[in-house]
């Protein structure tokens, strides 16, 4: 924990954990080194006009009581009016308590309790919610002298009184105080540096950049802007609308990355569009193609011998070969082979090949011998063996047999 100590502050920066007496509520805050001596009737306004004002984070921590300061010039903070608006939102003194800071004149120390503050309206949980955590970022503690009424001299000097040496230091050591409280101003003020001729809003006498608070919203083009309006109270800035998308982003970014890295193949996709709308409004038929039947089938027809059968049938004779197949009239004479009976027919013909084919060899002999026309035959028919039926053909010999034996039967 860093203690700073100015010529009118005690300052915990940051405040750490460290308690008063080894409780854990009490922050002691030392007023040892800021020349402030108490009045005996009023512990909380020193002899020569001085009072204390406590800070967490910048938050003034008021007490109840100090209403009876309040009407003197500089006690308040600049945007306060006693009683109607105090840390700059509209509140009461009953809004705080006495407790919230005390003074312990014995040791010189201010005694700030975390307790009554968090149970005030004021401070507490439904107010301004002053945060001691010191797990993240732990809070700035600071104790400040200041002159209580920078209007009126502490001390009234009155004709024919007796003037006292207390009376001449206390009203040195106020004129004293006011002096060091406005060189301590001017120290803490933004100081302008003719070197860069910018100002710098550093801590005083470091390098180390501090915040500037209370800007007003920006209405030209150079005025300085405020956190709220960078972060999108502006009609032109849009982030802090999409706050949650951004989010959402920032914890895929690992994803936006890859993405990143296969850029010319988005590329490629998107100019593929049309087709993958078309592809997407085959869902119904993918689908199908998904069902365990289909996917076994399509590893079948993905086989070694499959795949080098459908080589095959993509050559240009056989492709050729179809079309010709492919007719109307083919296509019908095909669909007239293919019933029950013409497929039985081929059947037999098929047992009987060698037969059909002795005959299909001998067709130009059967052609030379027989000739049919109605119901006459010409040519030479050459028969062997006797008639048996009376419709059989019979030969010559058995027909001139016939005749000689009728010839001689009739003698």
């Amino acid at each position: 924990m860093s203690t700073d100590v100015t010529l009118t502050s005690y300052i915990l920066n940051p405040w750490t954990g460290t308690y008063h007496g080894g409780g854990t509520d009490l922050i002691a805050l030392s007023y040892a080194d800021l020349d402030y001596i108490p009045s005996a009737n009023d512990p909380y306004k020193s002899t020569s006009g001085d009072v204390f004002k406590v800070y967490v984070n910048g938050i003034r921590i008021y007490r109840t009581d100090d209403q009876n300061y309040a009407g003197g010039n500089g006690f308040l903070e600049d945007t306060d009016s006693s009683g109607i608006e105090l840390n700059d939102r509209p509140a009461v003194w009953t809004d705080t308590s006495n407790t919230v800071w005390t003074i312990d004149t014995a040791t010189q120390k201010i005694l700030l309790s975390k307790s009554a503050i968090a149970a005030t309206t004021l401070y507490g949980s439904s107010g301004l919610a002053i945060d001691f955590t010191t797990s993240s970022t732990a809070p700035i503690i600071e104790l400040r002298r200041a002159v209580q009424d920078l209007k009126t001299p502490a001390v009234d000097f009155s004709n024919a009184s007796i003037l006292t040496e207390q009376d001449l230091d206390n009203s040195a050591k106020n004129v004293f105080h006011v002096a060091q409280q406005a060189v301590i101003s001017t120290e803490n003020a933004m100081l302008y540096d003719s070197g860069t001729d910018t100002y710098k809003s550093t801590q005083p006498g470091t390098s180390t950049p501090k915040r500037i608070s209370s800007v007003a919203t920006p209405t030209s083009a150079n005025d300085a802007a405020n956190k709220t309006y960078v972060d999108g109270s502006s009609s032109t800035v849009t982030v802090a609308g999409i706050a949650s998308d951004v989010t959402t982003v920032a914890g895929i970014s690992s994803n936006v990355t890859t993405v990143a890295g296969i850029s010319a193949d988005v590329t490629a996709v998107a100019n593929d569009a049309t087709d993958i709308g078309t592809v997407a409004g085959q869902a119904t038929e993918i689908g199908r193609l998904g069902t365990a039947d289909a996917v076994a089938d399509m590893a079948i027809l993905g086989t070694a011998d499959v795949v080098n059968d459908m080589n095959i049938l993509a050559t240009a004779d056989v492709v050729n070969d179809m079309n010709v197949l492919g007719t109307a009239d083919v296509v019908n004479d095909m669909n007239v082979l293919g019933t029950s009976d013409n497929v039985s027919n081929m059947n037999t013909v098929a047992d009987n090949i060698s037969d059909v084919n002795t005959v299909a060899s001998n067709i130009s002999t059967i052609n030379a011998k027989v000739s049919k026309s109605g119901d006459t035959m010409t040519g030479a028919l050459t028969l062997s063996g006797a008639p048996t039926a009376d419709n059989h053909a019979s030969t010559k010999a058995y027909t001139d047999s016939q005749a000689t034996a009728l010839a001689l039967a009739l003698g």
